[in-house]
């Protein structure tokens, strides 16, 4: 059993695969499908990826939205903490004046450690200090006015409403994050069904299908990275796609989507330069090539060229680093 058929029976399942890198595999999908559609053979599937991926699209794009609304409660839980601590230190003359002056039992029931406790207070200390003021306000409620003693005792509750708010929040956006969504599951299914259009129509020769496909986008792999050119040339024109250092084993991969017109790529040490290695790629063809097999790597440009002298070519260039 080849590697894209034991995809067809077990395609995507795993936890790991998260709804935006479902996304960008099937957007990469999208891409190619529709670079190689010269025949209007893909209009079908590219229609039904279309309207899954922007389903899913959306979905994260509430995921997002709820990421951004647990930021905002956050921000709340600041501002309580910033206004306790304003209020405790702008109000200690007022509540010593209302309750006989700094050495009062009331004072000191709200100051124990003077106002140093309320400076900054930490978010694991909020819960005492706000419990501590609203009982003590709640005791000396009759001499500090029934506006302070409001203000007092109201902290404790702004402060556990907040908290709340923010770990609702956070759960939606967990709960938003786990399991396969129904906009997921679609997504799967019309993947799972260009795999398999892909892999009848190249009678199941693994490098021609793989060349719709990115699966390293459904993790999170780090030594991989991606990129990707696609384009079309003008009769023996020529165009740098990259100027960047390439390694010996560094791959590139890609296909001619024209019907009659071959183009070569190459690495060269200045655009104008003439290529002393290349790669020639006939139309209709897919290709997989090491830097080392394009010219001298101490030369960084990434020249692609149309060998026609009649017909304009079409080109998708991936460089794996």
């Amino acid at each position: 059993m080849t590697f894209f058929e034991k995809l067809l029976t077990t395609f995507f399942i795993n936890v790991h695969i998260t709804p935006d890198r479902l996304s960008d595999t099937a957007h990469y999908t999208l891409v190619q499908l529709i670079a190689f559609n010269t025949a209007s053979e893909f209009d079908d599937i590219i229609a039904e990826l279309k309207a899954v991926i922007l389903d899913l699209d959306n979905d994260i794009g509430n995921i997002d939205q709820g990421t951004n609304i647990q930021k905002n409660k956050t921000r709340t839980n600041d501002q309580v903490v910033a206004l306790f601590s304003k209020t405790m230190s702008e109000k200690a003359d007022v509540i010593a004046d209302k309750l006989g002056g700094r050495n009062s039992e009331g004072y000191l029931e709200f100051y124990p450690n003077p106002v140093s406790d309320y400076t900054s207070p930490s978010k694991t200390k909020m819960p005492m200090l706000t419990k501590r003021v609203h009982d003590v306000a709640v005791t000396y409620a009759t001499p500090l006015g029934t506006d302070l003693a409001s203000l007092l005792q109201s902290f404790e509750n702004m402060w556990t409403t907040s908290r709340q708010v923010q770990e609702e929040q956070m759960g939606k956006v967990d709960e938003s994050r786990e399991g396969r969504t129904p906009a997921m599951i679609a997504v799967n299914n019309k993947m799972k069904k260009a795999l398999g259009i892909l892999w009848t129509k190249y009678d199941g020769d693994d490098d021609k299908t793989a060349v719709y496909f990115d699966f390293n986008k459904l993790f999170n792999v780090t030594h991989h990275k991606h990129e990707m050119f696609t384009g079309s040339l003008a009769p023996l024109t020529k165009k740098t796609l990259s100027n960047e250092a390439f390694g010996d084993t560094q791959l590139l991969k890609g296909r001619n989507t024209s019907t009659n017109a071959s183009f070569i790529i190459y690495i060269v040490a200045h655009p104008d330069d003439d290529p002393t290695l290349h790669h020639e790629v006939k139309p209709g063809k897919t290709f997989s090539v090491e830097a080392s097999t394009l010219g001298d790597l101490a030369g960084t440009f990434l020249i692609i060229k149309n060998l026609s002298d009649v017909n304009e070519t079409n080109y998708l260039v991936e460089v794996i680093e």
